[in-house]
């Protein structure tokens, strides 16, 4: 019994003199979560600002086509113009 008791007061001396004791406690015991989210992939970002553009400066593909067309057909009138006055001026 003497050798226990030694043993385990030698133990308690190692624990004393080589462990610590260290509370953890939580300040507070609510927490808020945090969480983020994509909103937008990047094609539907895409698509959004264009459609805001289009909403804007009421342009669209057509649009954009239809004047690429008129300013061609006035390049062609021109043209066409130009060269019947050539013609006119070469046979008189």
């Amino acid at each position: 019994m003497k050798c226990f008791v030694r043993e385990n007061m030698e133990f308690l001396f190692f624990c004393r003199q080589n462990f610590i004791l260290v509370d953890i406690f939580y300040s507070d015991l609510k927490y808020e979560q945090i969480e983020q989210n994509v909103a937008f992939e990047f094609p539907s970002l895409l698509s959004e600002i264009g459609g805001f553009l289009g909403l804007l400066l009421g342009a669209s593909v057509f649009t954009l086509c239809e004047l690429v067309d008129y300013v061609s057909l006035l390049i062609m009138a021109k043209v066409a113009k130009h060269r019947e006055m050539r013609r006119n001026k070469v046979h008189h």
